[in-house]
């Protein structure tokens, strides 16, 4: 009687090792991804505000957003969060210091998956005292929603350990179609 459950046991922790095995194959791959930010070759980094700023942010740049959108298939992810009928499209947020380069840590840290980016940039002015993440800050953008989430013709291609891009905003915005 003894071999019945032995051999049960045995069929369990042979298919749980089988699982676990299969789940380590399927860890997507992640790449590191910085880059320079520029408009006319110059910088795009915003300001940073003088004054006491919260530790670790004292680089970070005010006023300018980038987004990379997972860009499966050409569809383009909503600026409005209220939109109907539009799928919710999964992005990255870069963080982008005053000099212009950037970096987009992903959700570990370590990078964003391979694949097709919709890049999205906007150069807030927010009124003082008010954030650039404040509700109806995004009519505020200098750069007019060329490269908003309806507009933007920037898509790039993440492929390796480590990628390294460089945007100007003005040589996309001659590629966009008008």
């Amino acid at each position: 009687m003894n071999s019945v459950p032995r051999a049960a046991l045995r069929l369990v922790l042979c298919g749980l090792a089988a699982l676990l095995l299969a789940g380590c194959g399927s860890k997507q791959k992640v790449s590191s991804v910085k880059g320079t930010l520029t408009k006319g070759g110059k910088p795009l980094g915003g300001t940073t505000p003088k004054g006491p700023r919260p530790p670790g942010t004292e680089e970070a740049a005010q006023g300018v957003q980038m987004r990379f959108y997972v860009y499966n298939e050409g569809k383009r992810p909503s600026s409005d969060p209220n939109a109907k009928g539009v799928e919710a499209v999964e992005s990255y947020t870069a963080e982008v210091k005053p000099d212009g380069t950037f970096t987009v840590p992903g959700r570990t840290g370590k990078g964003i998956p391979a694949g097709k980016y919709l890049v999205v940039v906007r150069q807030i002015e927010a009124p003082k005292g008010e954030s650039e993440f404040a509700p109806g800050a995004a009519k505020t953008d200098k750069l007019k929603g060329a490269f908003s989430e309806e507009k933007s013709p920037i898509v790039v291609e993440i492929t390796g350990d480590t990628d390294s891009l460089k945007i100007d905003l003005d040589e996309h915005a001659k590629s966009a179609p008008h």
